[in-house]
């Protein structure tokens, strides 16, 4: 393949795009006297990310570890085994988020402070760490955002 005259390789590195999905780029080009090219459209697919595998009880994990767990995604805080999901006390956290990536409140998950979640139609910021305090109560750690 001949490169063009005064041609250049570009590298491109696209941010936001996210895990699973098509996606559209091109590239527009301008020479010094103002000209404008724009390439052909290209089109590019991201292969979606795994689901964790699923919980099992003889399993020893420890933090960061991921699992699937009764149709929710659950991420360890600490070594465990045995342990099952869903304990606000234990050392699962349930990992939800909403469309644009904002966390859902949920009582096993911990928050600290700046942390923004969303709970029944409202967004909130923690003021401080905070475990199983549901957002709304004007003296817990939560203040609703507009």
């Amino acid at each position: 393949m001949r490169q063009a005259v005064g041609a250049e390789r570009v590298s491109v590195m696209l941010n936001g795009v996210g895990s699973g999905g098509s996606y559209e780029w091109y590239a527009e080009l301008r020479d010094p006297a103002g000209h404008v090219t724009r390439s052909a459209v290209s089109t590019f697919t991201v292969a979606g990310t795994p689901a964790p595998p699923a919980w099992d009880a003889g399993t020893a994990y420890t933090a960061g570890h991921e699992v699937t767990y009764r149709g929710a995604v659950w991420r360890a805080s600490w070594w465990t085994r045995g342990q099952q999901p869903g304990d606000p006390n234990g050392p699962w956290q349930e990992i939800a988020t909403t469309g644009d990536g904002t966390a859902v409140w949920t009582p096993t998950r911990i928050f600290v402070a700046g942390d923004v979640v969303e709970h029944r139609g409202r967004r909130y910021q923690a003021a401080w760490w905070t475990r199983n305090q549901e957002p709304g109560n004007p003296h817990g750690p939560w203040r609703p955002l507009s």
